[in-house]
């Protein structure tokens, strides 16, 4: 099987395979991170309709937009929580399960 969407966001030849090998035939990966400016990919794997890969970017003005548009309308924070580093293997588990529709951002305190 496979997933239909593997969103990439470290941009490392590891993490660009991973998202390959972890999406499902006629998926799609969306690449967004840049880490190292080049790596391989299979493209035989991609030719053969393994998956679409899509590349998005952004300019300077783009990321001022999206952030006038935030401070406009800022989004609730309800569904936030702060996890501190000893409580983060519990939540992660959850968010994994899917037994919790909040997003957890983590302390290092």
């Amino acid at each position: 099987m496979g997933a239909d969407l593997v969103v990439e966001a470290v941009g490392i030849a590891a993490t660009r395979s991973d998202a390959l090998a972890l999406v499902g035939p006629g998926g799609e990966i969306a690449h967004i991170g840049l880490r190292s400016e080049t790596g391989e990919v299979p493209l035989a794997d991609v030719v053969r309709g393994r998956a679409t890969i899509r590349v998005y970017a952004y300019t300077r003005e783009h990321f001022a937009t999206a952030l006038q548009l935030l401070s406009e309308n800022p989004p609730p924070l309800a569904w936030l929580a702060e996890v501190g580093f000893y409580e983060g293997p519990g939540w992660l588990t959850a968010l994994a399960d899917g037994d919790d529709p909040l997003k957890a951002i983590f302390t290092f305190r």
